[in-house]
């Protein structure tokens, strides 16, 4: 899946801010808004999977923006899987050439295997 495809598919109907209008900081484990906040995580685990990174609520409640982005939250939210590093690597890798050669090369094997 290219980021474009995954950018439609994250995409919202509702006309507010997407998944891809924040920006992922990998090294602080953050997302920051299209306004400059930032969203941070307390770390606790929910639902035995995933993190819950949040924006604070003063500045959601200042930010002009808050139209778009989370109209019906006093704050806004975003749910991130613990391995999502993991999955980020994977989606930079799929647009590799060797991911392409290799991909058709287990399908070869696979293949043999399922028959």
């Amino acid at each position: 899946m290219t980021s474009d495809e995954r950018d439609r598919r994250c995409a919202r109907e509702d006309g507010t801010f997407s998944l891809p209008d924040l920006k992922w900081d990998g090294c602080a484990n953050v997302y920051i808004c299209p306004s400059g906040k930032v969203l941070r995580t307390t770390g606790k685990v929910h639902d035995g999977m995933m993190l819950r990174l949040r924006a604070s609520k003063h500045d959601c409640s200042a930010c002009p923006a808050k139209a778009q982005c989370c109209p019906n939250m006093p704050a806004r939210q975003i749910p991130r899987d613990l391995h999502g590093h993991a999955r980020d690597i994977a989606r930079r890798k799929i647009t590799t050439k060797a991911f392409l050669k290799s991909r058709d090369e287990r399908k070869r094997v696979e293949m043999r295997f399922a028959h």
